[in-house]
C-alpha cells in the first residue's frame, strides 16, 4: 500500500510541475526538457553575491563604477558590465608580498 500511496504523491508532483510550467510558458505543455536561458542581467543583490561581497560594499564601492539599467524603481546589472569590471580591477598577487 506504500508503494502506491509514494508512487501517487510522485504523480501528483510531476504532474503539478508539468502544469506549473505550462503555465509560465503561456499553456503551452513541451514533452522536451527545458534548456535553461542563459542570464544577461542581474539584481544588485545577485550581482554582488557573483563577485563575493555585501550589498553595501557593492552599493558603495561597485556601482558606482557600472552602467545599470532601470526597470521602474529597480535597477539591474548587465552581466557583461559585472564581468568588464572585475577584469579592470584585477591585480596579480605575488606570493610573499
Amino acid at each position: 500500500m506504500r508503494a502506491i500511496e509514494a508512487w501517487e504523491q510522485e504523480t501528483i508532483t510531476v504532474c503539478s510541475r508539468c502544469l506549473l510550467d505550462a503555465h509560465r510558458s503561456g499553456g503551452r505543455m513541451s514533452t522536451r526538457a527545458a534548456k535553461p536561458i542563459p542570464r544577461i542581467a542581474l539584481s544588485r543583490e545577485e550581482a554582488a553575491e557573483a563577485i563575493g561581497v555585501s550589498l553595501r560594499t557593492f552599493e558603495a564601492r561597485i556601482q558606482p563604477d557600472l552602467q545599470l539599467v532601470r526597470l521602474g524603481r529597480r535597477l539591474i546589472v548587465p552581466c557583461d558590465e559585472l564581468q568588464s569590471w572585475v577584469t579592470a580591477n584585477k591585480e596579480r598577487i605575488l606570493e610573499g608580498a
